[in-house]
């Protein structure tokens, strides 16, 4: 169960889009999906403002509005977002399969947001209460680092 909420927290920052705007990729799409979710511009991101940006990922990939997340309506989401699904480390379906607590084949809203909430914890390593972009790229490297 430890291991399948750890695989879980790392994969809610995939679900709400924060790996492409953490992982330091040089792209100009990953600032920009930070400065979305620092709705204030301070330069960090706090738990709520996480919390914010990961529930109106959530709410645009449920597009059939019944409150939970198919991988069709994730590769889809994926698709629209960042143009193309190819070239992801995992599959829409493994990440649902890892945060599917209940076993139901989908993703729920409180199923994400209790991956989300467990990522944002490990990811503030100074304990601060917020994350900068520089933790969660340190993070996401870590379980990049932790996968192979």
């Amino acid at each position: 169960m430890k291991m399948k909420v750890i695989g879980a927290a790392a994969v809610a920052f995939c679900l709400c889009g924060a790996v492409d705007a953490f992982a330091g990729d040089g792209n100009k799409g990953g600032d920009d999906k930070f400065a979305k979710m620092d709705t204030n511009a301070d330069g960090k991101i706090t738990s709520s403002e996480h919390a914010a940006g990961g529930r109106t990922m959530f709410q645009s990939m449920d597009t059939n509005k019944d409150g939970s997340v198919t991988a069709a309506e994730m590769d889809a989401a994926h698709a629209a977002h960042a143009g193309k699904t190819e070239g992801m480390k995992m599959s829409s379906a493994d990440k649902i399969k890892k945060m599917d607590t209940n076993g139901d084949g989908k993703l729920s809203a409180s199923e994400h947001e209790t991956g989300s909430r467990d990522m944002f914890a490990k990811s503030d390593a100074n304990k601060d209460g917020s994350v900068t972009a520089d933790e969660m790229k340190a993070a996401h490297e870590k379980h990049m680092a932790d996968k192979k």
